[in-house]
């Protein structure tokens, strides 16, 4: 048991070594050319190729949360991070296989698009950019998320707040408190269908944020107010 903890922890440093020295090569080449051709040369297109080719290498990278010149984090979990401080190495691997997968698979076209960062030393601390998809009530709108996986992930759902609140005062859906909270039930925060639920071997942190994009913040927002029925 022992062996295979540490041979687990080894293979989610292995990978996260592996996915720096690719960023670091990428951001390398793109750097060889000058940032202003590359604008010229996006402009040059139609507008989904254009948005694309100028927001897609930015839709996931790794910054640090923590306010400047300060030790605490900017972040909504900062106090559930304190106490989840030395991280399982089920969690790092899951991590890892999952952080790599979002930097390819998260949407980054003109009619909706989705961008996530990650602090540099809690990789279990993330902020998502989710814009409103077209045809919606939320389209052309940008909404933040606070997210954090505690030491239970991925046996349980990961923590997701809104910090687009305008301070607490507005709810923008019925599914999105004014306090911040967000009902999924692949969060465990609403009831839903046994095979809607947070489910540790096919549940994924892209998974909750596509089924954010596009149940919740649907176009027919009608529906998803509680006591329609």
């Amino acid at each position: 048991m022992y062996r295979s903890s540490k041979v687990s922890e080894q293979l989610a440093k292995d990978v996260k070594d592996t996915y720096e020295m690719m960023t670091e090569a990428l951001e390398d080449l793109l750097a060889s050319r000058n940032d202003q051709d590359l604008i010229e040369d996006a402009l040059k297109l139609p507008l989904p190729q254009a948005y694309k080719a100028l927001l897609e290498p930015l839709r996931f990278d790794y910054m640090s949360m923590k306010r400047e010149g300060s030790t605490t984090y900017n972040h909504k979990y900062k106090d559930l991070a304190q106490q989840n401080q030395t991280m399982p190495a089920t969690k790092m691997v899951r991590l890892a296989q999952e952080l790599a997968d979002l930097s390819r698979a998260v949407p980054c076209e003109n009619t909706n698009a989705t961008f996530i960062r990650v602090d540099k030393e809690r990789v279990d601390m993330m902020k998502v950019l989710i814009c409103g998809a077209e045809g919606t009530p939320y389209a052309h709108g940008c909404f933040e998320f606070d997210l954090f996986c505690d030491n239970n992930y991925p046996n349980g759902p990961p923590k997701m707040n809104l910090t687009t609140t305008g301070k607490g005062a507005i709810r923008f859906n019925p599914n999105l408190y004014a306090c911040g909270k967000v009902c999924l039930s692949l969060l465990g925060t609403w009831q839903g269908k046994s095979t809607e639920n947070w489910d540790a071997k096919i549940s994924t942190i892209l998974q909750v944020l596509m089924s954010t994009q596009a149940i919740i913040m649907s176009e027919e927002v009608y529906f998803n107010e509680p006591g329609f029925e």
